[in-house]
């Protein structure tokens, strides 16, 4: 796994450690499946409910300008690879992984995230 910015590699040291593991599972799938290294692009975000709370991270698909890291077969791929993970038994349609754009529409990302002061998410189905 590989970090944008080296203050990336501290706050992920203090991220929930399920959104660690399931970025170590993400960052390993890509790895065997595909021969890609993740790269994480954001961890803490004051304005974000979740990122404030050290309970979600981003991973570069697509760099703001550029070619795509991921193919969109891949993105599949990575995307059910992703359903394994429970983000909330109460909420079980509720995504633990999800793709979107920044709010420019450009920067595609993978989008991984936990919910606090729950221990279900890593429950795989």
């Amino acid at each position: 796994m590989k970090f944008k910015y080296p203050t990336l590699a501290t706050e992920f040291t203090l991220l929930d450690k399920r959104a660690q593991v399931v970025a170590y599972a993400i960052d390993g799938y890509c790895r065997n499946c595909f021969g890609i290294e993740i790269t994480v692009t954001s961890v803490y975000r004051p304005e974000s409910p979740t990122h404030s709370r050290y309970c979600a991270l981003d991973v570069r698909v697509e760099p703001d300008d550029g070619e795509a890291i991921f193919t969109d077969a891949q993105v599949i791929k990575i995307k059910l690879f992703g359903e394994k993970f429970v983000y909330d038994t109460d909420r079980p349609k509720k995504p633990t992984i999800y793709f979107h754009s920044n709010k420019s529409g450009k920067g595609k990302h993978i989008h991984i995230q936990v919910f606090p002061g729950k221990s279900e998410t890593i429950l795989v189905k």
